[in-house]
């Protein structure tokens, strides 16, 4: 198995544990329930970490096949009524995740402690993004206190992503550059 394929698998076996880890220290179990609302940690630790390694080695038609693939099936997977919710969401995290790997990843290759935090950040901003479109789209009086409740989701699986690449590059599957 050539280095890169190894990096590849790495990435996402890395990333998506460290998100689910993540998820579990703070909301326990409930991030292994389908149905519950932290299964996105799950979700969309598969889904970012897939994301991530396919953006980082440039196969960009790759990675909209996949994660398309990925949001169908995890979207008929959850039985859910909301496809738009869903959507805006999976789109939050798939560009927070190509902005990071394209423009931040190897730019800040000497602050590797600083890294899972600038994907978070930029995940809570998706995330809110995401939610105040979604206020517009449904609106209700009570949808305005929404906008900013989720914001803590999307940072700490943006954290837990961002740790597990982390985690991935102190492996160092490259031994040779």
């Amino acid at each position: 198995m050539n280095n890169q394929l190894k990096k590849m698998i790495s990435f996402m076996v890395f990333g998506s544990i460290a998100s689910v880890l993540t998820g579990f220290i703070f909301f326990g179990r409930a991030v292994f329930f389908l149905k519950s609302p932290y299964f996105q940690f799950v979700s969309y630790g598969v889904v970012g970490s897939v994301s991530f390694a396919l953006f980082n080695f440039k196969r960009y038609r790759d990675s909209v096949f996949v994660s398309i693939l990925l949001f169908l099936i995890f979207y008929f997977s959850s039985h859910s009524h909301h496809f738009i919710t869903h959507f805006f969401y999976f789109l939050g995290a798939v560009f927070s995740v190509f902005i990071f790997s394209n423009w931040i990843y190897e730019k800040l290759k000497r602050m590797k402690y600083v890294r899972p935090l600038i994907l978070a950040g930029i995940f809570s901003i998706f995330f809110v993004a995401g939610a105040l479109i979604l206020t517009v789209v449904y609106y209700s009086g009570t949808a305005k206190i929404l906008s900013f409740r989720n914001m803590p989701v999307g940072f700490l699986i943006g954290l837990g992503l961002g740790m597990g690449f982390e985690l991935s590059e102190l492996v160092n599957w490259d031994k040779n550059s």
